[in-house]
């Protein structure tokens, strides 16, 4: 995960609180003594609504949720707070991320995306209240890749108007030295496919094993958050079912 990279990072130099409000994070904070990780009421997407993956109250964990990241930001009192996502989406979560910005006091508040911006949905908000919302409460937007490949202002028309720096840090990655197993290497040539760590792989993944199958070996990354439900249909797609 992009998120848990840039925190092993920073923690090697920074005293970091990485709040997790999805799924359980899969990793150990005891990578640095200075990170420690905090769980919100977890929530996920399932057919484009909200979920408690408890199955309380959806009104109910919200409250929670709202509530509990205020209480970090008061007792963390951090210099800044990084913010994935919103406000370029997640506005299904802007009351409860706008409610800790109030409560970080100076801290620099500082937007996080990824290189492409993913296309409007109903979490994206209008683009008046997207760039009100950067330019009059956050400092900087953050752009995890590289302009020579992909810039964000041929992507979306709004960047224009946004009056913080717009900074691009290059691709972040875990940096991890692998060994090739020894069934990767019995595969021979194959053809890799990888959209993220969540559900965002299917709608990539489906049609590329689809064309691809009867072709060349494919290995089909569904990222440490795909569902169960999409890593099932993906292993039916791909054995032909």
């Amino acid at each position: 995960m992009r998120s848990a990279s840039i925190v092993r990072a920073l923690a090697h130099h920074h005293e970091v609180t990485f709040v997790v409000g999805g799924r359980p994070f899969v990793g150990s904070p005891a990578t640095s003594p200075s990170w420690r990780t905090i769980q919100l009421p977890s929530i996920q997407r399932v057919a484009g609504a909200l979920v408690p993956t408890d199955g309380d109250d959806l009104a109910r964990v919200m409250a929670a949720r709202a509530d509990r990241l205020r209480e970090v930001i008061v007792e963390a009192a951090p210099h800044a707070f990084v913010i994935e996502h919103f406000p370029i989406s997640r506005r299904s979560h802007r009351a409860e991320l706008m409610g800790a910005i109030a409560a970080a006091g100076d801290a620099r508040i500082i937007a996080s995306v990824r290189d492409v911006v993913l296309p409007s949905s109903a979490d994206t908000p209008p683009e008046a209240e997207l760039v009100a919302t950067l330019n009059d409460h956050f400092h900087a937007l953050l752009v995890h890749g590289d302009p020579a490949v992909t810039r964000i202002d041929e992507q979306v028309g709004w960047v224009g108007a946004v009056a913080i720096p717009i900074i691009y840090t290059g691709y972040v990655g875990a940096h991890e030295h692998i060994a090739a197993s020894p069934e990767a290497a019995a595969l021979g040539p194959f053809v890799l496919v990888s959209a993220g760590g969540g559900n965002e792989t299917y709608d990539l993944a489906m049609p590329i094993i689809d064309a691809w199958r009867d072709v060349r070996t494919l290995v089909v990354f569904a990222g440490p958050l795909a569902s169960d439900t999409l890593v099932a249909d993906l292993e039916r797609r791909a054995a032909g079912r």
